[in-house]
């Protein structure tokens, strides 16, 4: 990305008429959501970062913040991560960024607020046989918790950038690169949620010597001390999705035998350790409504949405594959709006791209409110905000964004 970037973003404003251009709408007795405003970009977005407040960008080699028309970029830029609202982010520089020997690089890991002022920074040498960190931000402060999970160690830090706590994980356990290792933090800051694994996981009936990878859900106070922790019932684990408040954690708890059949649940606690919800299903996206009261999950094919106070599934919808793979789902604070944005999968020969996207609007029932197809855009990684109010989306592509709203 060069700097002449910046100058060649412009802003197309359109006409409520020239909705037809993107979609098919579908009559309902609710509104239906119509373009606002559409940016266009002349690079290549390989993500994007949806927040009620900030709107960012992220090349191949930078950053843009839409709101702030200012480019960043380096060129040891490896990624970035966001706390919550994305009051806070945390770069990471990896130097070199890419070799091919074998050699130990040097991290740095700069936190700023969401004006682009400095917190802190710190450097740790990358040994060239170890993975890279899993990074986790307060939106309160902009604490900082960074993860290995080829040692299992934590490190809790300050909003100074100061040391508070290391921890292993299971101290007695040997180094394993293949180790699972997720982290979160609730919207204040005061808890985190991890998914971790003693090891990696094996086949079951295969001759590997501990299929079992003993996955583990933990919860942590700020300071890194551990509250509680449970023995998940299946031998593998995956994805990690911790509610704002605090109150819940979604996981995947599965296993796969030696002829390929899979054993799967995604499982709900509370912020006691108590199991919620179970529901058979293996889930990639997930996300709660703001005030945690409902939840909307979904693998490549079919979503589900829950009510949580009451602790009952709603409804539940199958895309036909011809529509594609789900690439992401969000849901509104009542549970009477949620959307799902969908694209076939295809490799280019260097990396897989979602082409065709469509966006799939859905009311209380489950029953499709709106479809709306792009046929023109493409996108590397899902990238869908919805309002609380369920009045509002967003959405990024490779060389747009896009803002609709009901009228």
């Amino acid at each position: 990305m060069k700097n002449h970037i910046l100058n060649t973003i412009t802003v197309v404003i359109l006409a409520f008429s020239n909705i037809s251009l993107y979609g098919q709408q579908f009559s309902s007795g609710n509104a239906l959501f119509t373009l606002q405003r559409e940016e266009k970009i002349a690079s290549v977005a390989t993500k994007w970062h949806l927040f009620e407040d900030h709107t960012i960008a992220e090349f191949a080699d930078g950053w843009n913040m839409l709101d702030e028309t200012q480019v960043y970029q380096n060129d040891d830029y490896l990624r970035s991560l966001y706390s919550w609202n994305g009051n806070y982010v945390a770069r990471l520089q990896l130097n070199p960024r890419e070799s091919q020997d074998r050699i130990d690089r040097q991290l740095t890991i700069t936190v700023f607020n969401s004006e682009q002022q400095m917190l802190y920074s710190w450097q740790r040498k990358q040994y060239f046989d170890r993975t890279l960190p899993v990074v986790a931000l307060s939106d309160q402060n902009g604490a900082l918790v960074l993860g290995e999970s080829d040692s299992g160690e934590l490190w809790f830090y300050d909003s100074q950038g100061i040391l508070k706590n290391q921890v292993s994980l299971f101290p007695d356990a040997e180094y394993n690169l293949e180790r699972v290792l997720e982290m979160e933090t609730d919207k204040e800051g005061s808890t985190l949620a991890v998914l971790a694994s003693k090891r990696g996981s094996g086949l079951v009936g295969s001759d590997a010597k501990n299929p079992d990878s003993e996955p583990h859900l933990m919860l942590f106070d700020d300071m890194g001390k551990e509250i509680w922790r449970i023995h998940l019932p299946e031998k593998s684990a995956s994805a990690l999705n911790f509610s704002p408040d605090g109150k819940k954690i979604l996981v995947n708890s599965f296993a796969v035998d030696f002829s390929g059949q899979i054993s799967k649940n995604a499982l709900l606690f509370n912020e006691t350790g108590e199991q919620l919800l179970e529901t058979e299903m293996l889930y990639k996206f997930a996300s709660y409504s703001g005030d945690a009261s409902h939840l909307i999950m979904a693998d490549n094919q079919q979503i589900r949405v829950f009510n949580l106070i009451q602790k009952k599934l709603l409804w539940l919808a199958d895309i036909d594959r011809d529509e594609g793979m789900i690439a992401s789902a969000k849901i509104s604070d009542d549970g009477k709006t949620s959307a799902i944005i969908s694209g076939k999968n295809e490799w280019d020969g260097t990396k897989f791209i979602f082409r065709g996207a469509k966006i799939t609007i859905f009311d209380t029932l489950g029953k499709t409110h709106q479809k709306m197809n792009f046929e023109d855009k493409s996108f590397r990684n899902p990238a869908l905000w919805l309002s609380p109010q369920g009045d509002m989306l967003r959405v990024g592509f490779e060389d747009s964004y896009l803002l609709f709203a009901r009228e």
